[in-house]
């Protein structure tokens, strides 16, 4: 059996149509496209905690303003599913952070 284009375009279709767990399409998904642009910023090279903080503020941001309230409905940061949701959120994008801005000295200092 041969696959032409159209099972091609078909495929890239269903793809772009693909929903997340919370209802957000791939296409709809823009902000971690825009968050490249924050590894570029030339600031707190000094310390990597505070780097680290600075990456993590507008996912976590996104995660209780956006995702729990509008897209999954969860209350305003996603208190109906516990008290502690919003630690949980702040303690992991904090690790994200941290470990994207060590990555990225560790990268800087390479010839």
């Amino acid at each position: 059996m041969v696959f032409g284009s159209n099972w091609n375009y078909s495929v890239v279709q269903r793809q772009d149509r693909a929903k997340f767990d919370g209802g957000v399409s791939l296409s709809e998904n823009r902000m971690g496209w825009n968050m490249g642009i924050l590894f570029l910023l030339p600031y707190f090279r000094h310390s990597i905690i505070l780097r680290g903080i600075v990456y993590s503020l507008a996912p976590t941001l996104a995660q209780l303003f956006i995702v729990f309230p509008i897209k999954l409905n969860q209350g305003v940061m996603g208190l109906d599913l516990g008290v502690l949701t919003p630690l949980f959120v702040l303690f992991f994008n904090g690790v994200w952070g941290v470990s994207a801005a060590w990555w990225l000295n560790l990268v800087e200092k390479e010839p």
